[in-house]
């Protein structure tokens, strides 16, 4: 196992000898052998544990274990006792996953280190082909486990788990067993305990077929990004920290599929969602990623865009007092000068039919105008809207200027008639209204 481990990390170049490293260790055999291996072979490093207290004093015990482990390898040791709960999470793994892995990467900065190591092995890689599979999944999933993403180095997964088991037992080593993994209540688990063991009374060598295939998709995912990221520099463009997707030119790509999903990978989005959205022709459809991170949504135009649901636009209604010039919004800003400046994004009010303070804020349903250009007629905010055929997100940004609660500017859109300026409008009174577009 030695052997094989040292020539995957040359062969990877995945850390050298003058690197500082942070193994995760949990207690198990696997990142016990890891941190073993490495003392032996001269690497410097710290260990980072992580107790969940999901399983009570057990969990306890395999703090006080690792605690132990680093003062007789005398490295440095890192313990989180997490204080989110997580016993009635859905996605427990993963939600234990995502606190470590932040927490690890904080260390590298504040420790000084430069690389994440975990114990995976070629098993784990396996079990990672195969979820992905059931999931739905491109050559980046069947690729299984990658061994040097980002700041994360992984030297076991060019070794089996029962390879790890020998050379432990021939070093006499002593580990923590979380007999939860022998429970098949979880996917991976039961992945693992069940279904595995099953196929391979089949088809023996299951787990080495399942190797080179995850090598063979490397590849081929290696060519599919390089060409979808050259064909998506046409088809994307950003629009205030929004990404917006052309539909049109991925649907005419040869692999609109493989495309959108390259378009998509750092979101949680499956192969379901991708083909949807494919079909999808209705302005206003949505979808959110797995973890509700982020809203997909059909634009006019056969556009998608793609918006992290936390950097979202909360907008506050906001009081105008007369004579302020320039107020600025998360939205844009708007200008108040009096003269006359025509223009696309500009309006010339009666100051004189105006009453301070003016509200700015989001239209309401129910908000109603009178539309400059229809003669006096009342319409709803809503329909009016509607009637542009604005796409849901530019609908939900839209904002109203008020005065004494009625509505004076559909703001960067149309004015009321009741308060542009008119023949018989003194031109002291004049007020000319511009918005400046952010989102």
């Amino acid at each position: 196992m030695k052997k094989k481990v040292k020539r995957f990390i040359r062969n990877r170049a995945l850390f050298e000898k003058e690197n500082k490293l942070l193994v995760a260790v949990s207690g198990g055999m696997d990142s016990v052998a890891l941190c073993h291996f490495l003392k032996l072979e001269g690497y410097p490093f710290e260990i980072a544990h992580v107790n969940y207290g999901l399983r009570g004093e057990e969990s306890d015990s395999d703090e006080e274990f690792v605690k132990n482990l680093s003062a007789q390898l005398e490295v440095n040791c890192h313990i989180l006792v997490a204080t989110e709960r997580l016993d009635k999470e859905k996605a427990i793994q993963e939600k234990a996953r995502k606190i470590r892995y932040q927490w690890f990467s904080s260390l590298l900065k504040s420790e000084g280190l430069d690389y994440i190591l975990t114990a995976h092995h070629s098993d784990d890689s396996t079990e990672t082909l195969l979820m992905n599979l059931f999931r739905g999944s491109g050559p980046g999933g069947l690729s299984g486990i990658a061994p040097n993403p980002g700041n994360i180095r992984r030297p076991f997964l060019t070794v089996k788990k029962n390879e790890i088991q020998q050379w432990a037992e021939k070093k006499n080593l002593q580990w923590r067993e979380d007999l939860s993994n022998r429970r098949s209540d979880y996917n991976r688990n039961f992945i693992r305990n069940e279904l595995i063991p099953l196929i391979e009374t089949r088809w023996k060598g299951f787990g080495n077929t399942c190797i080179q295939t995850a090598e063979i998709m490397h590849e081929a995912k290696n060519i599919t990004e390089f060409w979808a990221g050259s064909e998506l520099i046409s088809a994307t463009r950003d629009e205030g920290g929004i990404t917006i997707l052309d539909l049109a030119k991925i649907r005419e790509s040869i692999a609109p599929k493989t495309m959108l999903h390259y378009a998509l990978k750092d979101i949680s989005i499956n192969a379901v969602i991708i083909k949807d959205i494919l079909k999808g022709r209705q302005s206003g459809k949505e979808w959110y990623s797995a973890d509700r991170q982020f809203r997909l949504l059909l634009e006019p135009g056969e556009k998608l865009s793609v918006e992290k649901i936390s950097g979202r636009v909360n907008f506050t209604p906001m009081l105008i007092p007369e004579n302020k010039s320039k107020i600025k919004t998360p939205l844009g800003i708007l200008s108040i000068n009096k003269g006359n400046e025509k223009n696309n994004q500009s309006i010339v009010l009666d100051g004189s039919k105006l009453n301070y303070p003016m509200e700015l804020r989001k239209w309401r349903p129910g908000d109603y105008f009178h539309p400059a250009g229809m003669r006096g007629n009342r319409k709803k905010i809503k329909q009016f809207l509607t009637d542009l055929k604005l796409g849901k997100r530019k609908k939900e940004n839209t904002l109203v200027l008020c005065s004494r609660g009625a509505v004076v500017w559909v703001v960067g859109l149309r004015a009321d008639q009741r308060f542009v300026e008119k023949a018989h409008s003194k031109k002291k009174d004049r007020l000319t209204l511009r918005w400046d577009q952010r989102v």
